[in-house]
């Protein structure tokens, strides 16, 4: 679902560098950190696993990006083929190492 509301908070800059703090050492942006508590109640610790996971993810986010672009203006061309699955290749990846991470800790 698009985000396209805002919720403003105002907080002393003391609250702020608090919250800003918290989040940090959970790994959550100051948005997440503060939805997640919002919405769940507590927040859970971001493993190392995932953090190292979402950089692999953003990565592969901005070139298919870039492919639906291409597929939007028609311009997809055969060389294309090797990159998609190259891609499929990287999330199956990523998705391997998240099930076996997930299973370690259980």
């Amino acid at each position: 679902m698009k985000k396209t509301t805002r919720v403003i908070l105002r907080v002393s800059p003391d609250e702020k560098d608090q919250i800003r703090l918290r989040a940090n050492t959970y790994g959550y942006s100051i948005t997440d950190f503060l939805l997640e508590g919002g919405l769940r109640g507590k927040v859970q610790p971001v493993l190392s696993i995932n953090l190292h996971q979402w950089h692999r993810l953003s990565g592969l986010v901005s070139n298919l990006n870039q492919l639906v672009r291409h597929c939007n203006e028609g311009t997809v061309s055969p060389e294309l083929q090797p990159v998609l699955q190259g891609i499929q290749q990287e999330v199956t990846a990523i998705r391997h190492d998240l099930i076996t991470k997930q299973g370690e800790r259980t």
